[in-house]
């Protein structure tokens, strides 16, 4: 397998520079939560709150995109009375959707491929990426061959790393880091993450439309 990482020109996610917006805390959003027999959809306004930011996940149809949901992340831990800020996250749309306890990472799964998003402190979106995959170095056995330099748009401030890594079972992992700068001084940090043996039979859909969401081209093999 030759390294396959091609990065698109245009970095966007349907007229956005990067996959995921911060937003105020007082934000009124549109929800379509379903009914019983799960074929109408009712629209509603929700304001995001402390209290049910974790809940809002939909599909994000608006977007054209039928495999991936958005839903809320903190951009940072809520201490004492701090009015909180939220930054919407684009992932896989399923039912197990699972929150860091302190409510700044997201993470989702389907068809095998999982997609984590969070947001850090760094100097540079190439720091940013260089620092997760050094995480993963401490942790996994890293396949050189599948690996591929870092791509960085310095205008963006946007960068790409892809690496592969097994665990102690022999199981491979492709896994594509991500990270832009965001608003407040934070480097969002996205982990795209294909489980090579267990990828489903949809998931060149879902690859397809994460492209769209990151702006880059991620494999769909045959």
């Amino acid at each position: 397998m030759k390294k396959i990482l091609t990065i698109l020109l245009v970095l966007a996610l349907v007229g956005c520079s990067t996959p995921s917006e911060v937003v105020e805390n007082d934000l009124e959003v549109e929800e379509t939560p379903k009914t019983e027999n799960d074929s109408e959809l009712v629209d509603d306004v929700v304001k995001i709150t402390l209290d049910n930011y974790q809940s809002l996940f939909n599909k994000a149809t608006d977007y054209g995109l039928e495999q991936v949901g958005i839903t809320y992340t903190l951009l940072e831990p809520v201490k004492d009375k701090q009015e909180p800020v939220f930054v919407e996250a684009f992932i896989p749309y399923n039912d197990n959707v699972e929150f860091s306890d302190d409510g700044t990472m997201v993470t989702s799964e389907l068809e095998g491929i999982s997609v984590s998003q969070t947001c850090v402190n760094a100097t540079s979106a190439v720091e940013v990426v260089a620092d997760a995959e050094s995480q993963l170095l401490s942790v996994y056995e890293i396949v050189p061959d599948l690996c591929a330099d870092v791509f960085y748009d310095e205008t963006l401030d946007i960068a790409v790393k892809q690496t592969a890594y097994a665990n102690d079972e022999g199981e491979l992992y492709l896994c594509f880091l991500y990270s832009a700068y965001k608003p407040h001084g934070k480097y969002q940090l996205a982990s795209i993450t294909y489980s090579i043996d267990n990828l489903g039979d949809n998931y060149q859909k879902l690859a397809k439309e994460l492209s769209v969401v990151f702006g880059f081209e991620l494999p769909a093999f045959d």
